[in-house]
């Protein structure tokens, strides 16, 4: 016969965790690409493998094809931390369309790009930064590249960010090719890099896609996912071709790119990122790379540090404590340097007594990111009035008085 009936001491632990908002990993990336030769036990098609740590897992892809040049590429990037890569093998095909829909996949079965939304489920990680080195190319023309559309279509759904490349022939061809292209997810980048490759003894040509994104992550593992890749040094031997660059020109070849929103590589005492920028012409997130992430990171660290009251009862403790959390936050991010400003509050003008008896909140986010500096102005003005210190000076020191005693009169 069972019984509640109780007769002594009893403890139980009752600990629950303190719930707590915080930003999730940072600069993890999705590469896309052809590795015919690969180990097909290793790198099955269209399932992503981790790369973390070891870029030595790359030797198993064999050399032809794109993805291992690449990797390596974007591996050199790193500094003192190396971040985590989800590498997706395609088929390789000999018609030119037909390697383009191999690349592309199809969402309903997650292949090709689509594959980047399994590897939370594979592997516990949501890619951070995607793309494809040498099959997503923005092109001229009145079209725009099914790949790097693919690319955006996973980034708004995962909240990532795509690196893509524009046809690395000439800078007008640059400028046209970003025409097709309206996405605060997208940064074009131009022209592609050299970099001397051990496998083939020899200097490739690389997508700068792969380079920039190499550059990314390795900020936001270094210094903070709120820091731009805009003027970065690059690990790299060159250019696939020249880019006219002076700091102070606006009719250069890197300004006109930027200005059009085509980011760039420059030289000058080694070779540098020039830009950061997106392809969003009205700007509505800065016009920068930066202001996307932040806003991005904002939105999932509220999302999954706020879940824990999802069934939790409607109290008013519960609705301060989630107040509380979300203001702890902000100034976590202020004090780290990622914002300059942080409001979230719960107002009244948002709710209403039906809404909250159906166990309803709207809670109202404002924040501002530490933009990116990329326009200091100097204004210059000559002034001879600051002279008058100066003759005040010298008149100073070179007043001589002389008197009879001084020649023995």
């Amino acid at each position: 016969m069972t019984t509640n009936y109780r007769h002594g001491v009893f403890a139980t632990d009752q600990t629950a965790p303190t719930p707590r908002i915080r930003v999730g990993e940072a600069g993890e990336i999705f590469m896309i690409g052809t590795a015919p030769d690969a180990d097909a036990e290793k790198w099955p098609l269209n399932v992503p493998q981790v790369i973390a740590g070891d870029i030595s897992k790359v030797d198993s892809l064999g050399t032809n094809g794109t993805l291992k040049a690449a990797l390596k590429a974007a591996w050199r990037q790193y500094d003192r931390q190396s971040g985590k890569i989800a590498v997706v093998r395609v088929e390789e095909k000999e018609d030119p369309a037909q390697q383009k829909a191999a690349v592309l996949g199809d969402a309903i079965d997650k292949s090709g790009v689509y594959s980047a939304l399994n590897v939370r489920a594979l592997h516990d990680f949501e890619p951070d930064l995607l793309i494809a080195p040498g099959f997503a190319n923005a092109m001229p023309g009145d079209q725009a590249d099914p790949v790097i559309n693919g690319l955006i279509d996973v980034a708004q759904r995962i909240r990532s960010f795509v690196f893509a490349d524009g046809p690395n022939t000439t800078t007008e061809d640059a400028i046209s090719a970003r025409q097709n292209y309206n996405s605060d997810r997208l940064q074009l980048v131009d022209p592609h890099c050299l970099v001397f490759d051990s496998d083939h003894a020899d200097t490739l040509s690389i997508p700068g896609s792969a380079i920039i994104a190499g550059v990314q992550s390795s900020l936001d593992l270094e210094k903070g996912f709120w820091w731009s890749n805009d003027n970065k040094p690059l690990e790299v031997e060159g250019l696939a071709r020249p880019i006219d660059w002076r700091i102070s020109d606006t009719n250069a070849e890197a300004s006109r790119l930027n200005a059009s929103q085509v980011s760039t590589f420059y030289r000058d005492k080694g070779f540098w990122s020039w830009g950061g920028l997106s392809t969003d012409p009205a700007r509505k997130m800065g016009g920068t790379i930066v202001g996307r992430r932040v806003a991005d990171k904002l939105y999932d660290a509220l999302e999954q540090g706020l879940r824990f009251y999802i069934g939790h009862p409607m109290q008013l403790q519960a609705v301060r404590h989630i107040g509380s959390l979300g203001h702890n936050f902000g100034l976590e991010l202020m004090q780290k340097g990622a914002l300059n400003g942080f409001v979230f509050e719960l107002p009244e003008d948002l709710n209403t007594p039906q809404q909250i008896a159906e166990g309803i909140l709207f809670y109202r986010l404002k924040f501002i990111e530490a933009a990116p500096i990329h326009d200091i102005e100097i204004w210059g003005y000559r002034t001879p009035e600051l002279y008058e210190e100066f003759l005040s000076l010298a008149a100073a020191r070179t007043s001589f008085t002389a008197s009879l005693s001084d020649v023995g009169a």
